[in-house]
């Protein structure tokens, strides 16, 4: 289906791909995903342009369709990495807070086993348990989400009730 969008040619486009490492960690299992974007077609765009070293029309048709492409899929994989119980590692991350301190004893020289082991007794947690906690963490996450689709989606439901 082709439609435009300002001065643009735009067509729908799918895409998939599968996630197999996030955030540092390789995944269990290939996380799957697909989307779609807007993309734009060959032709004519009207832009200005101000000097010889502006792309062509069609390279610069390239370069958006890649930026749009690009967002497109790191959104839907973000949210199927969600989905999954997968979700971006913060400063409260147990994993994270432990590889964090790990990293910064071992620039200030102490090796990786002293380093690890310093970590740990601080913490009063191994890598092992970090992981442990991050994953509860995650599905904890996953859950909130969950119930936060569900809300909007009876929220959409009674809009669409109140509209008709």
């Amino acid at each position: 289906m082709t439609r435009t969008k300002g001065e643009e040619k735009m067509k729908k486009e799918t895409f998939s791909g599968k996630v197999e490492q996030a955030y540092g960690e390789k995944l269990p299992k290939a996380i799957h995903f697909s989307g779609e974007y807007d993309k734009i077609e060959k032709g004519d765009l009207n832009v200005i342009k101000v000097s010889k070293e502006w792309l062509s029309d069609e390279d610069i048709i390239d370069v958006l369709n890649a930026k749009r492409l690009a967002a497109a899929k790191a959104k839907v994989s973000t949210e199927a990495l969600n989905d999954a119980g997968y979700f971006k590692p913060d400063a409260e991350d147990p994993t994270f807070v432990f590889n964090s301190m790990v990293k910064n004893l071992m620039n200030a020289k102490k090796s990786e086993a002293d380093a690890v082991r310093m970590t740990a007794g601080v913490l009063g947690y191994d890598l092992a348990r970090a992981r442990e906690l991050s994953r509860a963490r995650n599905e904890e996450k996953r859950k909130e989400a969950e119930a936060e689709k569900a809300k909007e989606a009876l929220a959409d439901e009674a809009n669409a009730t109140v509209v008709a």
